[in-house]
This record gives C-alpha cells, sequence and structure tokens, in this order.
C-alpha cells in the first residue's frame, strides 16, 4: 500500500481508473481469472486513461483546477469505456472473432455461466428440481420483474433465490402461499448443493 502511494497522482488515477473498469466490465465473470489475466487488462483500461490525461494536459494549459479535473476524467473515461464494452462491444467483438475463427468461444469456462451472463433475454418460467425430490416452479416470472432482486437471480456459484409459486411433491402439486403480503416478498434461496436440475423458459427481450 506504501509502494502505491508514492506513485505519482497521474500513475495512481491510472491504476484506479484501470481497475474500476476491470471491475465494471467483468463483474460476474471474474471467477476465472489470474492474476496476470486481471493486471493485464487493468493495464488495457488504464491505458484509457493515459489518453484521457494527454488530451486534457493539452487542452487545459495553465487552469488553476486542471489537476482535479484531469484526475476525475482519467477514472471516469475507462469506466465508461468498460460500461460501453460490457453492454455493446465485447459481444459483437466476439461474434467476430468467432467467426473469422470458426470457433464458439465466448470465453467463460462453463455452460451455466454462459446462461446466466446472456444478456437482452427475458425469463418466463422457472423450475427448479431438487435432490430430495421436490421440484419449485416460479410461473410466470414477469410477475416478479419489480420485486427486490426479482424476478430471480442465479448465483455464480450454481445456487438460485426465485419466488416460489408452485411445489410439486410426489406427484402432487399444492399452489405456495402469500408469495407477497403487507410484510414484503418471499423470496426462497436454494443452495446449489441441493439442486438436481434448473429449467428456464426464456424469450428474446423486446427493444
Amino acid at each position: 500500500m506504501q509502494e502505491l502511494l508514492s506513485l505519482s497522482w497521474q500513475t495512481q488515477a491510472v491504476l484506479i481508473g484501470g481497475y474500476l473498469a476491470y471491475v465494471i466490465a467483468y463483474s460476474g465473470r471474474r471467477m476465472n481469472h489470474r492474476a496476470f489475466d486481471a493486471f493485464a487488462i487493468v493495464l488495457v483500461f488504464g491505458g484509457f486513461s493515459l489518453i484521457s490525461l494527454s488530451i486534457l494536459d493539452s487542452a487545459l494549459g495553465d487552469n488553476h483546477w486542471k489537476h482535479q479535473i484531469s484526475g476525475v476524467v482519467s477514472v471516469v473515461f475507462p469506466c465508461l469505456i468498460a460500461i460501453a464494452w460490457r453492454r455493446f462491444l465485447k459481444d459483437w467483438v466476439s461474434d467476430k472473432i468467432n467467426l473469422l475463427a470458426g470457433a464458439q468461444e465466448d470465453g467463460l469456462p462453463t455452460a451455466w455461466d454462459t446462461v446466466i451472463q446472456t444478456q437482452d433475454v427475458a425469463y418466463c418460467q422457472l423450475i427448479v428440481s431438487l435432490k430430495d425430490g421436490r421440484s419449485l416452479e416460479s410461473f410466470p416470472l414477469g410477475d416478479y420483474n419489480d420485486l427486490p432482486n426479482g424476478p430471480c437471480v442465479l448465483g455464480s456459484d450454481g445456487s438460485v433465490a426465485m419466488y416460489v409459486t408452485h411445489i410439486f411433491e410426489k406427484n402432487e402439486s399444492r399452489p405456495a402461499t402469500e408469495i407477497t403480503n403487507d410484510l414484503g416478498s418471499r423470496l426462497t434461496y436454494i443452495p446449489a448443493d441441493q439442486i438436481a436440475e434448473v429449467d428456464f423458459r426464456r424469450e428474446a427481450r423486446r427493444k
């Protein structure tokens, strides 16, 4: 920490901006990254901090607030690039690379990671089959879009949190009652080690 504080403010801004951008761009996708991977990506995003510092150094001249403005922009700018990368550019670049290489690689280690990281889809139905023989259903999921954490939470560890509407047990089903009442909404958490299978029904999100 002392070594970091001894660096120039420009270097600190580059590292901070690069790291924050890395966190934004790869939130939920960092589990498989090695230390070298993370450091390299931080440096790439930090490069945008350097670009902004170079531009502002010439543009602001002897402005009294030059260092403060440059410091803020050099942190914010790579974060904006990271948002654009996460939201728009990553899938487009991946598609072009896969097209040129004749591959289908998304950089994620498991099929579960690919499913939960897929954007622009709307979940319509969710059924979680448990190892004890029960199945829990949430349907229709669209009814819970506006609830806390709605309509469901798919954990990177394989766990699931859902608003249970029906319970299937021993060839019988019964509706879950009081999902929402005056006290709030009941969200059920299922640890990954209790889950045997997860079934989704999804559709492309309407633009």
